[in-house]
């Protein structure tokens, strides 16, 4: 009897241990989703700046200019929003993933236009433009799965507390099942043996 109820304490135990764990895991993956989340939101506006940035220099590129000093007091600010923009995008992707390296790609790609005098025409930027976007898009979509499945560490330890928390239940009804029996054995009356006639 002592050790069904120390084994119900136990189990007991652990489906408050467990809940205890799920909350703090679920609250860190909460918060790290958040953090995650702003994550796009400013890998978006970098995006959105990098092209704005591009299509802005290749305006002003193709514009008549008095001479060389007047076409870069014009296109400089014009390039260091682009830089500004680019090396954002970069420092915050990962190179290693396919996604990433399209993008990458796009954007070295402009790079390339850009440093031979009359590479930035209409013509010439707007594949690269196009490229840009679809990676963009895909990149995007990859985070923002990434951010709604959860962290390697988070989607493995809901999978262990899972079956630690059927084992604690089964371990519980298996404990009550036998304290029960146990009572109605207890319970019952003993069958009063034959008394022999003298």
């Amino acid at each position: 009897m002592v050790q069904d109820i120390s084994v119900g304490a136990i189990g007991a135990a652990m489906i408050t241990a467990t809940i205890s764990l799920i909350g703090l895991i679920v609250a860190k993956e909460q918060k790290v989703s958040d953090f995650r989340q702003a994550w796009i939101d400013a890998l978006r506006s970098e995006m959105t700046s990098y092209l704005t940035s591009m299509n802005a220099v290749v305006d002003a590129a193709l514009l008549p200019y008095k001479d060389q000093a007047e076409k870069v007091k014009t296109l400089g600010p014009l390039y260091s929003n682009l830089n500004s923009a680019h090396f954002f995008i970069t420092l915050r992707l990962n190179p290693n993933e396919t996604n990433s390296k399209a993008l990458l790609a796009s954007m070295k790609a402009f790079q390339e236009l850009a440093s031979y005098p009359d590479g930035l025409t209409r013509e010439n930027v707007k594949p690269v433009e196009l490229d840009f976007l679809l990676a963009s898009k895909d990149v995007l979509k990859y985070e923002w799965r990434r951010v709604k499945r959860g962290e390697p560490i988070f989607r493995f330890t809901k999978a262990v507390l899972f079956v630690v928390l059927v084992l604690a239940v089964g371990l519980l009804a298996f404990d009550y099942t036998s304290i029960s029996q146990g009572i109605s054995n207890s319970q019952t009356p003993a069958t009063a043996s034959p008394v022999s006639k003298p």
